[in-house]
This record gives structure tokens, C-alpha cells and sequence, in this order.
């Protein structure tokens, strides 16, 4: 059985990824419904009747036998849902894990809550990390579904790594993390745009060196992220989030024989 409203969470996360700007307003618009509405439903305060779910599949392009292949549960609950078969809560890790390894601001959410004043509330850290609440939200329980977060009795969050979170597993595709590097590139591009340089900092030099150097480059380039990491971590309390993207790529063309 499929889930509407998960089905809903992935169409609008796809849509926010090719929109930055997307927003729950203009989905629930598609949708012809209210987005009041919508985000009861997302966040599973509302059930979804019969006659809805036809109105939101025919919304979505779906044919009638798509509609019918999707049920419609009283809250739509995020975990009930993954304990049907043996292998589902594997298939879910997957893509929970994939989800956060192309979406920047997941870890955004991790360096986020060791700031000074952080609240665990999704419109809170959206307003924080420029995304939606609901792109918010949803990336909270996938950390906490994969086990990198926790929330306790009285619901404060924890990164149970300690902060040491890098890519969630070594298996991850090069044009996944090609993927990944490229948003951060593109977000650093962004900043540049939006945000005065005393408060960044955006450099570039040339230099003609020979590929045998290359080993070398990318071992200076790790050591001294690693250890500036390390020094700016060691200020004060933090109050912002910063992303370190590094690019040392070539300008001339490479030949075939060295590709």
C-alpha cells in the first residue's frame, strides 16, 4: 500500500529542490485546496477522505489506477507506516539517507542546533536556514529516523554524534556527492549576491602546477579544513551556521590520456 500524504511530502520536497522559492502557498494552489488545509494534511492533523485523494491524484496528473493504489490513513504517521514488510524500514533508511546527503541544509540543521538560542521548531529553523517549514520538518525526522538525531522526554533535540557527522556511509554514487558539492557551490554563489563581504569571504588564485602535485593538493586542502574547523569551533558560542566549500579544479582542458 502507498501513502498519500508521503507521496505529497516527496512532490513538494522535489519542487523546493527545483525552486528554492517554491512554497506551500503555490503547491496547495496546484492543488486547488487551501494551504491551510495542505499543511494539516502534511503534518497529520487532517485525514484524508476518498474524495480528496481523487482531487489531489487528478491534481498531480495520476490515472485513475494510481489514485486507488494509494490509501488514505487517518494521520498519515511517519513510522507506522515503515513496519508492514521486514525490508521497508531498509528501503526507508535509504532514501532518508540520500535525502540528506543531496539536501545542504540538513546539515545546516545539525550545526544549527549548537548555536546560541537554537529552538527546536520547524518554522524557527526555517526562518534560520532560508527553506520552508515543511522542508524543515520533514528533514528533523529523517536525522532522527537514521539515527543521527534524538529527542528526548521533553522534546529538545540531540546529534548523538557529537557532532562529528560526515557523509552518512561510504557507499553513495561519485555523481550523488557530485550533486552534493554542486548545491554547495551554488549556494556559495548565492551568498555572494546576497550578503556583504564583511560577513564572508570569497577568494580564488590560479596556478599552473603538474598534475603529479594532485595527491598532495587534495591532502593540504583536508588537513586544513579540518584543522580550521577545529579553531573557528573553539570561539565563542557559536550564533551562525557556515559552509566551507573549496573548489581546486582545473582550468585548461584535460587530455584523454590522463582522464
Amino acid at each position: 500500500m502507498k501513502d498519500m500524504v508521503k507521496h505529497l511530502h516527496n512532490t513538494f520536497l522535489e519542487r523546493c529542490r527545483n525552486n528554492e522559492r517554491y512554497s506551500l502557498r503555490a503547491f496547495a494552489k496546484s492543488l486547488s485546496i487551501p494551504p491551510s488545509s495542505l499543511s494539516e494534511i502534511i503534518n497529520g492533523k487532517r485525514s484524508l477522505t476518498q474524495k480528496l485523494r481523487d482531487k489531489i491524484g487528478r491534481a498531480l496528473d495520476m490515472d485513475p489506477e494510481e489514485i486507488k493504489a494509494f490509501n488514505a490513513k487517518p494521520h498519515g504517521n511517519s513510522n507506522s507506516d515503515y513496519k508492514e514488510t521486514e525490508q521497508t524500514p531498509y528501503a526507508q533508511l535509504a532514501l532518508d539517507s540520500f535525502y540528506i546527503i543531496s539536501e545542504w541544509y540538513h546539515y545546516g540543521i545539525l550545526q544549527l542546533l549548537r548555536t546560541k538560542g537554537f529552538k527546536n521548531n520547524p518554522q524557527w529553523i526555517a526562518k534560520r536556514l532560508g527553506i520552508n517549514s515543511i522542508q524543515a520538518k520533514l528533514a528533523v525526522e529523517r536525522l532522527i529516523r537514521v539515527g543521527i538525531l534524538e529527542r528526548n522526554s521533553k522534546g529538545q533535540l540531540r546529534d548523538v554524534t557529537g557532532g562529528s557527522t560526515s557523509h552518512l556511509v561510504n557507499n553513495f554514487t561519485n555523481e550523488e556527492l557530485r550533486s552534493f558539492q554542486i548545491k554547495a557551490l551554488e549556494k556559495a554563489t548565492g551568498t555572494m549576491r546576497e550578503v556583504p563581504v564583511t560577513l564572508r569571504d570569497n577568494t580564488s588564485m590560479t596556478m599552473a602546477i603538474s598534475k603529479k602535485a594532485l595527491p598532495f593538493a587534495k591532502k593540504e586542502i583536508t588537513k586544513f579544513r579540518r584543522e580550521l574547523t577545529k579553531k573557528l569551533e573553539s570561539y565563542a558560542t557559536p550564533d551562525e551556521v557556515y559552509q566551507l566549500a573549496i573548489s581546486f579544479t582545473p582550468l585548461t582542458k584535460i587530455e584523454d590520456k590522463y582522464k
